[in-house]
């Protein structure tokens, strides 16, 4: 199976963004940064899960 785009199948992790910047720069490569967004986690029960939730 073969696609056009690319930009879905290719992932490279780092760890730190200075590294990530870094290597950007070394290869010539135009990039953005952006800040990861804080993820909001609220508890609830597993009787939540029946409970209608307001609109």
């Amino acid at each position: 199976m073969s696609s056009g785009d690319t930009l879905n199948q290719v992932r490279i992790r780092f760890d730190s963004k200075d590294e990530a910047i870094a290597f950007a720069d070394r290869k010539g490569l135009d990039y953005t940064v952006e800040e990861a967004h804080k993820r909001r986690v609220t508890p609830r029960n597993y009787a939540d899960n029946f409970r209608p939730r307001p609109r």
